[in-house]
């Protein structure tokens, strides 16, 4: 049985916008290349390089 449509809509409603207060271990970063299978490359701020996973809450709902 599918995740009822509003619990995916509220997440995506609420990281539709950057926060304004990022704790320690976040960051932004922009998205490069899409690696394959929900992976990315992304690149922080910093220049630096990092491959990511799109959390299983946002598959086939929030596309890159």
């Amino acid at each position: 049985m599918p995740r009822p449509k509003r619990n995916i809509l509220a997440a995506a409603a609420i990281t539709s916008a950057p926060p304004d207060l990022l704790s320690d271990g976040q960051s932004l970063a922009r998205v490069i290349k899409a690696v394959g299978n929900n992976i990315f490359l992304v690149e922080q701020p910093s220049g630096k390089e990092l491959t990511v996973e799109l959390s299983a809450q946002f598959r086939s709902v929030l596309w890159i």
